[in-house]
């Protein structure tokens, strides 16, 4: 029920999508730090909140966006949330320089993944658009 009145508003803008994924990548990095000792799993962990992001994003772009700046304000917002979360994780982790390529690959997927979920949400509200105005 919560989740169904959150969906509701259409307030969504990207800045309040990535403010709930910093709190929660926060939160994320934090537990994992005093919970776990392997740089690996703490790594893993801090990337569920661009991954939210990744998905509610290009949601919200297709069920609520009518605005022309939400597309460049969401890209800008994304590589923000990528430089802080690899910035914190970076500093969070000791062993950074035996997993920077590793890490560095997946943060590479995971702007692919940006991208073509983005182009995936935008061909299906252009469906929506032309079966709507016929």
């Amino acid at each position: 029920m919560v989740i169904k009145n959150l969906l509701r508003n259409q307030n969504w803008s990207p800045i309040i999508q990535a403010l709930l994924s910093l709190i929660l990548s926060f939160f994320l990095l934090m537990g994992s730090s005093f919970f776990s000792q392997s740089a690996q799993i703490i790594w893993n962990l801090s990337l569920a909140p661009l991954l939210l992001f990744g998905f509610l994003n290009p949601l919200c772009f297709v069920f609520f966006s009518t605005s022309k700046k939400y597309i460049p304000l969401s890209f800008l917002v994304f590589f923000i949330l990528i430089s802080i979360n690899f910035t914190i994780g970076s500093q969070i982790t000791d062993n950074f320089k035996g997993n920077y390529n590793e890490n560095m690959l997946v943060y590479q997927l995971l702007v692919l993944f940006f991208f073509l979920i983005y182009i995936i949400a935008g061909l299906f509200k252009g469906i929506v658009y032309i079966l709507e105005n016929n």
